[in-house]
């Protein structure tokens, strides 16, 4: 569909710039942590984990619930190039074809400047 952007604020929106669901964010094909599911014990939940938020998010390194990522550059790098494609990928996710977001990297760029922004 010709679709480009992150549309981050379908979860990181509102003044806490979290709306606290659980997703998965295709972070991995076959998860091997289970995240939410392990609480619900529904299938579905496999690998959903809760949105955190993003004030501050310059100083909480390491990123994503496992701590794989060092830099908020190669958080973007993942969203715009290395997304897996399990069957429940959150739908803002995978309305994008192919690997990933697909950013630019001036708007990888401008989107760290922003991030940065959200610290005390």
């Amino acid at each position: 569909r010709n679709l480009w952007g992150a549309d981050c604020f379908h979860c990181h929106g509102g003044p806490l710039f979290t709306n606290h669901g659980f997703f998965n964010t295709g972070l991995d094909q076959e998860p091997s942590d289970s995240g939410r599911m392990a609480v619900t014990e529904k299938a579905e939940d496999n690998g959903k984990f809760v949105t955190p938020t993003l004030r501050n998010i310059g100083k909480t390194a390491p990123y994503m619930h496992d701590g794989r990522f060092n830099t908020l550059e190669e958080v973007l790098d993942f969203y715009s190039e290395s997304i897996n494609r399990p069957t429940n990928l959150d739908p803002n996710l995978a309305k994008h074809r192919g690997g990933g977001l697909g950013l630019k990297e001036e708007d990888k760029l401008a989107l760290i400047a922003f991030l940065e922004t959200l610290n005390e």
